[in-house]
């Protein structure tokens, strides 16, 4: 084995433990859902997580303890969570308009072109319309979810809870 042709340790003690993490929260998620006898909501629920968090990204946790318990609980209740027809426009439209102005976010951001940029806001926007035509409380409150994220406020909550 060659030192200067392998990824450092750290790096891939990284992935590993990412690997790990994306994994203990699929399979608890999947369990969770065939228990309660709604894997199909729980499915969707994650895919629908999964592609905002890719396209999107957002602000994440301290701790990975916190992603897991986070992420498992937001996979698994939303599909529980129903809202009414109103609320899906209203939370749609601010979704909206978070992503157009925040997604993707700053995380993500440096290191893509500004026509690329453009399209990641395009297939996101496009998403939260199909939510709202299709009244889908899942796709709806996984975007108002996301936009929480999304919202650069964590220099606030650092200088207030510091």
């Amino acid at each position: 084995m060659n030192p200067d042709e392998t990824a450092s340790v750290e790096i891939m003690a990284y992935s590993i433990m990412n690997i790990l993490q994306i994994s203990l929260i699929v399979l608890i998620s999947l369990m969770l859902g065939f228990y309660f006898s709604d894997l199909s909501s729980v499915l969707f629920s994650m895919i629908i997580f999964v592609v905002l968090r890719i396209f999107g990204g957002g602000h994440h946790f301290n701790t990975m303890s916190a992603c897991i318990i986070a992420s498992i609980l937001i996979v698994f209740v939303v599909p529980y969570i129903q809202v009414s027809t109103v609320l899906i426009i209203l939370f749609s439209c601010y979704s909206f308009i978070i992503h157009l102005f925040f997604a993707p976010n700053k995380i993500i951001v440096n290191s893509l072109s500004d026509q690329t940029k453009m399209k990641i806001k395009i297939i996101l926007c496009t998403l939260i319309v199909i939510g709202l035509v299709f009244q889908s409380s899942i796709m709806t409150i996984m975007f108002l979810i996301q936009s929480f994220f999304l919202i650069p406020y964590t220099s606030f909550i650092k200088k207030q809870y510091s």
